[in-house]
């Protein structure tokens, strides 16, 4: 099994079909002086295999060293400018079956970011909406509670001063108009 040869942010890397990403064998020559005496030396390294690490999003990612700095670079994006057709830089990479480990070419296709998003709605992979929001103040479990308060009479101004947040946000919670998510619940 060959590999193909990506260049890419300045770098070599050498990609299998079966998803292993090597760094290919180089030799480097460099100068030193010492007693003021300059030295010329040659270097050479084998090709080696990079061990993939996991990032804070699930995805696998090598890294090689240049000019005393890492360069990382993901699996899924090397092989798909290796193996699957329609690269443009433009584009992202998506996984057709929504597991970030699976990087198959079959199981890869270029996509345009907007795609991409849309994908991951549609599979699950991301739901910001109710409690899973960044900005959520409140639980499926308080809003709950929040309507059975409204329906025996609380006034709303009482309840968003207990719970932390608008008059207003309360009242649309009552209306069914946020959190309709939680209406089965109540």
């Amino acid at each position: 099994m060959n590999p193909v040869r990506i260049e890419s942010k300045g770098l070599s890397w050498l990609v299998y079909r079966d998803g292993t990403i090597a760094a290919p064998a180089h030799t480097t020559t460099y100068t030193r002086t010492r007693d003021g005496k300059e030295q010329t030396f040659t270097a050479s390294f084998p090709q080696r295999n990079l061990s993939p690490c996991k990032t804070r999003n699930g995805y696998l990612e090598v890294y090689q060293m240049k000019h005393g700095k890492r360069v990382h670079h993901l699996v899924h994006r090397l092989i798909g400018m290796a193996f699957v057709p329609g690269y443009d830089p433009a584009l992202t990479i998506n996984h057709i079956d929504g597991n970030k480990q699976n990087n198959s070419p079959d199981n890869l296709e270029w996509v345009s970011l907007a795609r991409n998003t849309q994908h991951q709605w549609e599979t699950g992979l991301v739901d910001l909406r109710g409690e899973n929001a960044p900005g959520a103040k409140l639980t499926s479990k308080r809003v709950v509670y929040i309507r059975k308060l409204l329906a025996m009479g609380i006034p709303a101004h009482t309840i968003a001063v207990v719970a932390g947040v608008s008059t207003s946000l309360i009242e649309l919670i009552g209306q069914g108009k946020r959190w309709a998510s939680t209406l089965d619940s109540a």
